[in-house]
């Protein structure tokens, strides 16, 4: 029988939990606030991801771009339901503020190879930690190198939301004139 234990650190599992009590605090009111509904929607999202792709346990380039994919589609997915839910309508909650066009374009195109390089870097080279640096990282963060890597991969796919966010910003503009 195989030992399932996962080491994931006080950290992520900490943010998660506020995360969720924000969520649902805000859910059970029926009020948006927008920065508590972004804030608890990532941690939930990126958590929930990486716990399913560690769970699989396998480490490839692939794997890190699905989950990154998948932790953003949890994002809107959460936003959604919160914004349907509010009693009051929250307005339009995805703003450009008047950016360029050419300013939203490379927050779109930018983080793409970034985050491809990355995790091509990251599935492809182990890198060797030890010392009280490690020891401390291991405590907040985790000891399950997958689950952490994943976390952080994720993490990082804030990147790849607000990518988003600005493109559905520039269809928006489209569409408006």
């Amino acid at each position: 029988m195989s030992d399932i234990r996962l080491g994931i650190g006080y950290y992520p599992i900490l943010v998660t939990i506020v995360g969720i009590y924000i969520y649902v605090k805000s859910v059970v009111k029926k009020k948006f606030n927008r920065q508590e509904i972004i804030y608890s929607s990532l941690m939930m999202s990126i958590f929930l991801a990486s716990i399913i792709y560690c769970l699989n346990g396998t480490v490839s380039t692939q794997h890190f771009v699905a989950s990154q994919v998948m932790a953003t589609v949890f994002f809107f997915l959460l936003m959604r339901m919160a914004i349907s839910n509010a009693a009051i309508n929250p307005g339009p909650v995805l703003l450009d503020g008047g950016a360029p066009r050419t300013t939203l374009v490379a927050i779109i195109l930018l983080p793409i190879p970034a985050l491809l390089i990355g995790d091509y870097l990251v599935a492809n080279i182990s890198p060797h930690c030890t010392g009280v640096k490690c020891a401390a990282f291991e405590f907040i963060f985790g000891s399950d190198e997958i689950f952490t890597v994943f976390y952080w991969l994720n993490t990082m796919s804030v990147l790849l939301i607000s990518g988003v966010v600005c493109l559905v910003a520039l269809m928006g503009r489209f569409t408006n004139k």
